[in-house]
């Protein structure tokens, strides 16, 4: 069953904040992994396309990310 989800219509950067505020430590890095995901193709480096897999994987421990991020 598909629930559905009402999304607010966000038209400046401060309706962006509030919305990001709404949300958990999770839910905000995998919102801004998405965003970061969606402009990975202008990078080559190997390291930034592995930090965003890591960001995307709402599994990855405080560590995994701590070490991943500290990589770059």
């Amino acid at each position: 069953m598909n629930a559905a989800v009402k999304m607010r219509e966000i038209t400046d950067d401060a309706g962006l904040r509030n919305a990001f505020k709404d949300l958990d430590s999770t839910q905000n890095r995998l919102v801004g992994a998405l965003l970061v995901q969606n402009v990975l193709p202008l990078t080559t480096d190997d390291r930034v396309r592995r930090a965003i897999e890591k960001a995307l994987d709402p599994q990855a421990s405080d560590d995994e990310l701590s070490d991943m991020f500290k990589s770059l």
